[in-house]
């Protein structure tokens, strides 16, 4: 659905804000038993992130060179799958050590931290300014 919108202004703080609040909900994974409130987070984080690989896609397409979109597709998706085997081998053995609520808690926690310092850190409103995707 977010593919259909106008893009928005701040499209890197925007995809780092889906990013990194869209694992907030996973707290109410953690702390509650109700499933419809359990549903109702992961949808949540389901559209978020969704909306933030739209952004991630529409990024590539247009600010990437033609000659290289290829390869870096082929890196930038090579990434992504690449630290899953990891986190699963990490999730099981972390589950006897940890309470599985607490893991939920902390996984809803980290990244909206790190996408703050990222926002902090990122030089991403002059980055936006000075490559508008709605430029003519």
């Amino acid at each position: 659905m977010i593919s259909s919108l106008k893009l928005p202004r701040r499209y890197l703080t925007f995809m780092i804000v889906c990013w990194g609040g869209g694992t907030l909900p996973l707290i109410v994974i953690g702390v509650t038993d109700n499933l419809i409130l359990m549903l109702a987070a992961l949808f949540m984080v389901g559209a978020l992130t969704g909306a933030g690989v739209d952004i991630w896609g529409t990024l590539l397409q247009r600010l990437v060179p033609l000659d290289m979109i290829g390869r870096v597709a082929s890196l930038d998706f090579f990434v992504s799958i690449a630290f899953m085997p990891v986190s699963i081998a990490i999730a099981g053995p972390l589950s006897l050590l940890v309470p599985i609520p607490v893991i939920f808690v902390i996984a809803g926690i980290i990244p909206p931290t790190l996408a703050v310092i990222a926002m902090m850190a990122g030089c991403m409103r002059g980055s936006e300014d000075r490559h508008p995707l709605d430029a003519p």
